[in-house]
């Protein structure tokens, strides 16, 4: 058996084993196919190894970049040792050294020239130290290999160089000593400088392709379409996938499209350079941990981590270990979460086994990024700690998130079954029968040339560092891809660029090359994914139920008459009638009369808008009327009923309004989520500043006088050991339609005997310009005159109810509504509520005043064109709810 060793290069070509699972390059898998018996598939690294022995062998990337960060933790840099810290040195550095050595500079011997240079000489050397046993930088690697040489004739047989453009510098000595004692040749796809090889050089003769042509598209992402559907187009000829390939000079514009479009597509298109690491499970368990440490502990954020966890430590928390935590609680620091576990131990299997294993966990992430490493040996384990640890390598902690975005993973598919999407310089080796050359444009193919960041020009000739330019090269491979036999080449640029910058053709572009434009709505040939096909199909895309729907809804808009996707049902629809006949509130029941579109997506198709924000910089409008309600409602159930409120000294209110205040402190954090500390004290000192004029905006009171708070009425069932004036579990009904109410009134006051009953409702919105006008407020202000018809059906021996509105944030006194204005209020109250039921019923529900207010809940769920929409209906919409106008009038 003659043997035979092949030199290659280029991860598409060629790829070394991962893991457990040793992935075969395209010149391997063409051995094994032709049986070539005794053929040995190497790079020039592992052929130094090989000869070299010993075990020892050359660092790869991941070794390489393990010990420039080491070394450069270390003091005594001249010149870098301000920007050794910085996002990406240690990539810029690494990436300097790996060029330094391909050139085979002796930074040593350079050293003396420059502190740049030295300082480069003392990262080297550091470097060097800091690699694992046997683990070698090329230079010595090289000198080892050439020290024995004279090993190879029995090692290595012959050796065949082939598919390479060029050899770096730095191997030709090792080439050159071993053409003393076998036969190296060297097959290349074009003539550059081949002068100092000493074997024999073949160079591929140039051959024009079967058919070149080009393509021109709108922007990067059709690029990415048009190339997609030329390959399911060569695939449905029965072309086989390995002889298909997608390339450009830099993948970077087009690999997100790329990823995601062939995801849609179903096609096996195999990434050669690799995919983004936070595509996959393992990089989004990082990413989690990163979340966390980033922007801080939350329950949401913790719940993420915990279900991408793959450590040990994190395995032992128990399942049941949330059991109990409200999932609205912020929970943002370890003394909030050891409070929180501790109050829900109750509905927990093992009380204490979630605070034993959990709260050590949420120590390791309390000092945020600064204690990244430790925290992702807590919560990481296998391939998502290598991914962790290789982006706190190439990153400050601080930049952790940018790194986990640049770092890739090999991708599964195999080259030798797959269409390949690689750089340029991927293919050279390999070129394929067809091949598409995207972004063949001004600036993108050629690319310019950039400095180097570590060693410029000004610190070493650039062509010493890098003998070939960015832009030669690119040339040379453009050059080599468009002159092989191949069946098919395809040139394709975009229009404009990601931005929308107008691009022009790349001067590499041949001037007589006939191009197709392909627009973005034109018909395809062969459609690249279930989407494509049915905008190539219009009859077909026309029978699917969702597109069905989506022309009606668009014929619908232009439409000035009201239609079924502008509310309006069938009459007796089912899901209406369950909503108006539940359970209501003063709420439910305001959004009835002021939007009945608004009401029926709500408790009709139970429709709720999504919290986009888990860290509130201020309360909401609702959130802090919660609060200011809670510590009224807390402060006069401290004073009820010793001394009582009626009789309690301002000094006593103010003494348990601070407890209250110290309570709802404490407390509301485990439960909702709350601003930050100083934000959060700063809503609590107003809420205590409006609750303190609610409390004492009465100064006197009959003696006789007893007073509740929050008081609730209309319920199923009444609570056990609740403080109420009346029993809570009796049903209240509003109107000829029977709507049942249920509610909860701030602060009622009853006179002894029932003589007098006085309804107090605490506003802590502005108070309006002529607050002595409002009544109704155009169906804004229905809250009390519906508490008084309960406080009615409640207490049917009183002979004067007193419903007030108090606004807690100006001086203005009380608006109360008694007598005959309050029974007028409630009479319109019930009579337009009726009207409302009977529009609901016939299925005429449409949006009413409050669609248009700014803190419409389902202001999402409305046309973005709001105005122009209800300008265009509102003749419609004004004869289904005439019977509203009124009341959207009152004042």
């Amino acid at each position: 058996m003659k043997r035979r060793v092949i030199i290659v290069d280029g991860p598409l070509i060629f790829s070394q084993p991962c893991c457990a699972l040793a992935t075969l390059g395209m010149r391997r898998f063409w051995a094994a196919k032709a049986n070539e018996v005794g053929s040995d598939i190497l790079t020039l690294p592992l052929l130094a190894a090989r000869l070299a022995g010993g075990f020892r062998r050359a660092a790869d990337r991941e070794m390489l970049s393990a010990a420039v960060a080491a070394a450069l933790r270390g003091d005594g840099y001249l010149q870098i040792d301000k920007v050794k810290d910085l996002p990406g040195m240690v990539r810029a550095a690494t990436q300097t050294l790996e060029r330094a050595w391909d050139s085979d500079l002796d930074l040593t011997a350079l050293a003396s020239t420059s502190e740049r240079l030295a300082d480069l000489a003392l990262l080297e050397h550091r470097a060097s130290e800091a690699l694992p046993y046997g683990a070698m930088l090329p230079r010595p690697l090289r000198n080892a290999a050439v020290e024995r040489v004279r090993f190879a004739a029995a090692l290595f047989g012959s050796i065949s160089l082939e598919g390479l453009v060029d050899v770096a510098p730095i191997w030709r000595p090792l080439l050159v000593a071993l053409s003393a004692h076998l036969e190296v040749s060297w097959s290349a796809p074009a003539k550059l400088g081949q002068d100092w090889s000493p074997g024999q050089v073949s160079v591929a003769t140039a051959e024009s392709p079967k058919v070149i042509r080009g393509e021109l598209s709108a922007d990067p992402r059709a690029e990415v379409v048009e190339a997609l559907r030329w390959a399911r187009q060569l695939l449905s000829r029965g072309v086989s996938a390995s002889d298909i390939a997608i390339t450009a000079a830099s993948t970077q514009t087009w690999d997100e499209h790329m990823l995601v479009l062939a995801g849609h597509a179903e096609l096996p298109i195999h990434f050669s350079h690799g995919l983004p690491a936070l595509g996959s499970w393992e990089g989004q368990s990082c990413a989690a941990l990163a979340d966390v440490l980033g922007n801080g502990i939350s329950q949401e954020r913790l719940r993420r981590l915990l279900a991408h966890s793959s450590s040990t430590k994190a395995a032992a928390v128990p399942a049941d270990w949330a059991a109990g935590l409200p999932r609205k609680a912020g929970l943002f620091n370890v003394d909030q979460w050891r409070r929180a576990l501790c109050y829900a131990r109750d509905h927990r299997s093992d009380p204490g086994a979630a605070e034993r294993t959990l709260l050590p966990l949420l120590d390791a992430l309390a000092p945020g990024l600064a204690n990244a490493e430790q925290a992702g040996k807590a919560f990481l384990g296998g391939a998502s700690l290598g991914l962790w640890r290789d982006a706190l390598r190439n990153a400050p902690a601080a930049a952790v998130a940018l790194s986990l975005d640049s770092l890739r993973i090999r991708d599964s598919r195999h080259p030798a079954n797959s269409v390949v999407w690689c750089p340029a310089s991927h293919l050279i080796g390999t070129p394929r029968r067809w091949m598409r050359l995207l972004g063949v444009a001004g600036r993108s193919w050629p690319r310019s040339d950039a400095e180097d960041p570590i060693l410029p020009d000004h610190v070493l000739p650039r062509r010493r560092l890098v003998p070939i330019s960015t832009a030669e090269r690119d040339r040379l491979y453009f050059e080599l891809l468009v002159s092989r036999p191949a069946e098919e080449i395809v040139l394709s640029r975009s229009r404009r660029s990601t931005e929308g910058a107008l691009q022009s053709a790349s001067a590499l572009w041949p001037a007589t090359l006939p191009v197709r434009i392909c627009t973005r709505s034109r018909i395809p040939e062969h459609a690249f994914s279930e989407t494509d096909r049915l905008l190539a199909r219009a009859v077909e895309a026309g029978r699917s139920e969702r597109i069905k729907a989506a022309s009606s809804c668009w014929r619908d808009w232009n439409r000035e008459d009201a239609t079924a996707h502008d509310g309006t049902v069938r009459p007796g629809h089912p899901a209406v009638r369950r909503a108006v006949t539940r359970l209501h509130s003063a709420t439910s029941l305001k959004l009835m009369v002021r939007d009945p579109l608004g009401f029926l997506w709500k408790y009709a198709l139970d429709m709720r808008p999504v919290a986009l924000s888990e860290v509130p910089l201020a309360l909401d409008h609702l959130a802090f009327g919660e609060l200011v309600h809670e510590l009224l409602a807390r402060t006069i159930n401290a004073l009820e009923p010793a001394p009582g409120f009626v009789r309690a000294s301002s000094d006593e209110i103010e003494l348990a309004l601070a407890a209250a205040v110290n309570h709802v402190f404490r407390q509301w954090p485990l439960e909702r989520p709350v601003p930050p500390a100083l934000l959060w004290n700063h809503s609590l000192e107003e809420a205590a500043r409006r609750s303190l004029r609610g409390l004492t905006i009465d100064t006197s009171f009959k003696k006789d006088t007893a007073s509740w708070s929050e008081v609730s009425f209309g319920l199923p069932s009444a609570d056990e050991g609740t403080q109420s004036p009346w029993p809570s579990g009796g049903e209240i009904f509003v109107g000829s339609s029977k709507l049942k109410l249920t509610g909860r009134i701030d602060r009622v006051d009853i006179a002894a005997g029932g003589r007098g009953v006085r309804i107090s409702d605490y506003k802590t919105g502005a108070t309006p310009r002529r607050p002595d006008k409002v009544v109704l407020d155009r169906g804004k202000e229905l809250q009390r005159v519906l508490y008084a018809i309960a406080v009615k059906q409640l207490v049917p021996d009183t002979s004067q109810i007193v419903s007030r509105l108090i606004y807690l944030d100006g001086a203005s006194p009380p608006l109360a509504l008694s007598r005959d204005a309050l029974e007028a209020a409630a009479d319109d109250v019930a009579r337009f509520l009726d009207k409302a039921c009977e529009l609901l019923e016939r299925g005429h529900a449409c949006p009413g005043p409050a669609a248009r207010e700014p803190y419409n809940d389902m202001r999402l769920a409305l046309p973005a064109e709001l105005d122009a929409y209800l300008a265009r209906k509102a003749k419609a919409f004004g004869i289904l709810a005439r019977d509203l106008d009124q009341l959207w009038s009152t004042p």
